[in-house]
């Protein structure tokens, strides 16, 4: 067991513990060598879950021992102990001061000026890492991993999750990151530059309100933020902010330059609006409304393999066809004995194929039942059919699979209060959410497009739009 005083490889003398974490341990320790304060991180692994920590672990002190930036603790040392056959331990620099999350448990409230000072700081370490070759990602940025140092300098501390490109493509990964601070591309294992912009966005907003954006994330995975900041913040610095922490990876700010550039220039970068989508230009989400119905239909992904299914049997007809077609035309002008001659062969031909493809289908009919089975069970082959019918007073979720209605959820047409869209924190996918209230305020959740066909936000918030233009409702006499 460790304690105050030992000395860790001859050389470094724990002083006291910075952390209360008995697998993950953080010292604060003198390097005798050089009296110099220092911190060891110490991990204790073993075991499947601990092997992807020591993993983690490993390449911390690997990418860190490569880096050399004045705001990141120097790297030192990394070794194991030998009395404890199991632990790992990576020294570095110790850096007087506080995180930003101590002085958020403190009481302290941040200023405009101060977070862009702290945005500017953070912005120049992240030019650093992610103009490396190859780039590296630190993926785990928030209040408890930013240093506000004696110095009055903002250091980057805990590369507990950093990644480098080069290692991720085609491979495994492990999910890291903090909830309310991880954008959802990298729950999926993608992270990139931009990654490292939402979790910065989701500190500052964070340091501004006092509040984990966790607890600021909304059903269209926005963080709520604008009404809970003093209105003495400017209203151009509040859409930069927005632009960090656009969910929608294509439409946040890609770059630190371009983050700087968008800061420094108020303006330049006009944020993005969604706008409803052209279902035009979207054949496989289908729409028919009328004044009385609104229908809506999201076939299964499963169809796609039908449909290849279908358009190879129909070339290989072509084929046949266009041969026989080719030797009754070379033989119109040949005599009658060699037409019925090659005819007979023709059916005799079809005939033995025939027999093949029966002795192929019953040799592949346990493996068709096999296939429909698991298809039953699979969203891959689950298609959404939605129906508002305004005579009725009714509408309903029919969801399917391989053709076969399995579970319908219907409700009160005129009690749809809300319609939105959702984030499924379990499976990382978005859906329309239609929210009723009765008349004995009973409240109603019905959800649709999460399963099967996966649903991009554009879509939800397009079908959404749909819904409520159809509905007459007001989506802004709907928010709190």
């Amino acid at each position: 067991m460790l304690k105050p005083e030992s000395v860790l490889q001859e050389r470094y003398q724990l002083k006291q513990p910075l952390s209360d974490n008995p697998g993950r341990q953080t010292w604060l320790a003198e390097d005798l060598h050089s009296s110099d304060s220092v911190v060891v991180k110490l991990l204790v692994w073993g075991g499947s879950k601990q092997w992807e920590a020591f993993k983690l672990f490993e390449r911390e002190a690997k990418v860190l021992q490569n880096l050399d930036h004045p705001r990141i603790p120097r790297y030192r040392d990394y070794f194991f102990l030998d009395e404890h056959r199991f632990w790992s331990a990576l020294v570095q620099d110790y850096i007087p001061g506080a995180s930003l999350m101590e002085l958020l448990d403190r009481g302290k409230k941040f200023s405009e000026t101060q977070v862009r000072e702290i945005a500017i700081a953070v912005l120049d370490i992240l030019t650093y890492l992610h103009q490396l070759n190859p780039p590296v990602l630190h993926r785990d940025i928030k209040p408890s991993n930013i240093i506000l140092g004696e110095d009055e300098a903002v250091y980057l501390v805990d590369f507990g999750a950093v990644q480098d490109r080069a290692a991720i493509e085609g491979s495994s990964f492990t999910v890291v990151g903090t909830y309310g601070y991880t954008p959802l591309e990298q729950f999926g294992g993608q992270a990139v530059p931009a990654s490292d912009l939402y979790a910065l966005g989701a500190t500052l907003i964070h340091l501004l309100v006092g509040i984990a954006p966790a607890e600021l994330l909304q059903k269209d995975l926005r963080l709520d933020f604008r009404d809970r900041v003093s209105r003495t913040l400017s209203p151009t610095f509040l859409d930069w902010l927005e632009m960090l922490v656009e969910p929608q990876l294509d439409r946040r700010l890609s770059s630190t330059q371009e983050a700087i550039a968008a800061l420094e220039t108020p303006g330049a970068i006009a944020p993005y609006t969604p706008s409803a989508i052209d279902w035009s230009n979207l054949t496989e989400i289908h729409l028919k409304e009328s004044q009385r119905q609104l229908a809506i239909r999201i076939p299964e992904p499963g169809l796609k393999i039908m449909e290849w299914g279908k358009t190879a049997i129909d070339r290989v007809k072509e084929t046949i066809e266009s041969a026989i077609a080719s030797l009754q035309e070379s033989l119109s002008a040949s005599d009658v004995a060699a037409q019925l001659l090659v005819y007979i062969l023709i059916g005799i031909g079809l005939l033995t194929l025939l027999s093949l493809l029966l002795q192929v289908a019953v040799g592949v009919f346990p493996l068709l039942i096999f296939v429909a089975l698991f298809a039953s069970f699979s969203d891959y082959f689950e298609g959404t059919q939605v129906l508002l019918d305004r005579d009725r007073d009714r509408f309903e979720i029919q969801h399917k699979r391989l053709g076969l209605n399995y579970r319908t959820e219907s409700g009160v047409l005129s009690e749809i209060e809300e319609v939105s869209i959702f984030y499924d924190n379990r499976r990382f996918v978005m859906g329309v959410e239609l929210l009723t209230r009765s008349p004995d305020e009973a409240i109603g959740e019905y959800y649709f497009g999460q399963s099967g066909r996966k649903l991009s936000e554009q879509e939800c918030l397009g079908l959404a739009k749909e819904i409520r233009d159809w509905l007459e409702i007001d989506p802004s006499e709907t928010e709190p």
